[in-house]
């Protein structure tokens, strides 16, 4: 469990052994803790009407009368923060971000779910529950949480719009600082830039931002491809301005495609291998398959983790979490149950035995159910049953066909992939960590 510090005068004071919360600080009480994986799916619903407001705290150990009272059993110091991702993974889309902590209050022990407000609301439920439905999106509304109003839904909606307008409008500004003439766009997908002269030009103002990672190699912000430089740099006078000119024209782009395509291709070599590594470290997402890269570059986990510090890996946090959920359990990924009588539960099946059988899989038209059915079977594969050439064509496919339908299937089709890349590349780097300690 996550540990972490909180300001406690920021949500709250007791007086009298009694919460006393702040003004505009939401908080929720709960006077025991029943894990969501298990019993407590009501609380999924409080965690997302949280994250579509402004955050909030839910404080496990209070009584509905504000009392303190502590937690009476163990099972929230023996929670493992996974049960919340999983669950909320499962029922809710784009991710929800949180901590999980303890604290001693008044010589009672209890129990505090912090949950971040989202940075890409609406936070919307993708599939039904006992106590929503999929569509559903929750808000919270002073003391408590339902289902979202339309001024609520304006406001997210605009703000999203005003965010998208802004980014439009900063990047006309700096167009017309430079001088559309002066101005070529670089496309991240193939490397190739547009404009009047093949030349790449950084304005003096973007320089400080950028993050040399190595001779040769930059990425410009968190999350973007890095950009491999082939020839060399050097600056030279432009309006008075100092610049950065790329005098060779050729640029390669690793972007989290190359990533992809990589892995399902199984092929690179020990140097490539390095510079993807470089380039994970710094993505956006942190569900990518960076055992296979570690391999390929012939490292282990701690050189990969001395990377992430040398090059002020921007991931190095996720990572590390991964790193020590991985380690205690090799089937993190496992979504989906086929031990039920469920309809889900004979379609995951179906998929599993076709998958065993190395069956040719129609790709046509898959609807999102089916498409999820596919990808939770994948998630079912024991270390022996995986052919890695099929299942890689197989997540090609369905890579090349589907993952930009919407945020759901982006995330079923990473962690597939980060599944399979577990079991085969990650299992055996993880004990030997085992046994180095």
């Amino acid at each position: 469990m996550k540990q972490k510090k909180i300001k406690i005068d920021d949500f709250f004071s007791v007086k009298n052994n009694k919460v006393q919360s702040k003004e505009l600080k939401e908080i929720e009480f709960k006077e025991s803790f029943q894990s969501p994986k298990y019993k407590d799916k009501k609380i999924l619903k409080w965690i997302s009407s949280f994250a579509n407001a402004q955050g909030g705290l839910i404080i496990y150990g209070v009584n509905n009368n504000a009392e303190i009272t502590g937690l009476k059993d163990d099972r929230f110091q023996k929670v493992d923060s996974k049960d919340f991702t999983e669950e909320l993974s499962n029922f809710f889309m784009p991710e929800i971000v949180f901590d999980l902590f303890g604290e001693t209050i008044n010589g009672h022990e209890l129990g505090f779910l912090y949950i971040y407000e989202s940075e890409n609301k609406p936070v919307v439920a993708i599939k039904d529950c006992d106590t929503f439905s999929e569509g559903d999106i929750f808000y919270r509304y002073s003391g408590q949480s339902t289902k979202i109003k339309y001024a609520e839904l304006k406001t997210i909606i605009d703000k999203r719009t005003e965010k998208l307008n802004n980014n439009w409008i900063n990047l006309l500004k700096n167009i017309a600082t430079v001088g559309v003439e002066n101005i070529g766009i670089l496309n991240v997908l193939n490397g190739e830039i547009t404009g009047n002269e093949k030349k790449l030009f950084i304005d003096k103002n973007l320089i400080p931002q950028l993050k040399f990672i190595n001779e040769g190699n930059f990425v410009e912000r968190e999350g973007a491809p890095t950009l491999t430089l082939i020839g060399h740099v050097e600056s030279i006078d432009f309006d008075e301005n100092r610049i950065i000119k790329v005098v060779e024209t050729k640029i390669s782009v690793l972007t989290q495609n190359d990533i992809f395509l990589t892995f399902f291709n199984q092929e690179i070599d020990k140097e490539s291998a390095k510079q993807y590594i470089k380039q994970i470290i710094f993505d956006s997402s942190v569900y990518l398959p960076f055992y296979f890269y570690i391999t390929k570059a012939e490292l282990d986990i701690l050189e990969f983790l001395k990377i992430i510090d040398e090059h002020k890996g921007t991931r190095k946090t996720e990572i590390l979490k991964r790193i020590e959920v991985e380690q205690k359990d090799i089937h993190k990924f496992l979504n989906g149950n086929m031990n039920t009588e469920t309809e889900s539960a004979k379609k995951i099946t179906d998929f599993y035995n076709q998958i065993l059988l190395k069956s040719e899989i129609s790709m046509e038209n898959l609807e999102d159910l089916n498409l999820r059915y596919i990808l939770q079977a994948i998630t079912h594969l024991k270390e022996n049953e995986i052919n890695l050439a099929y299942i890689c064509e197989l997540l090609q496919k369905i890579y090349n066909k589907y993952y930009e339908r919407n945020n759901i299937s982006k995330s079923f089709i990473k962690k597939a992939i980060c599944h399979i890349d577990l079991l085969l590349f990650g299992k055996p780097l993880l004990l030997k960590v085992k046994m180095k300690n």
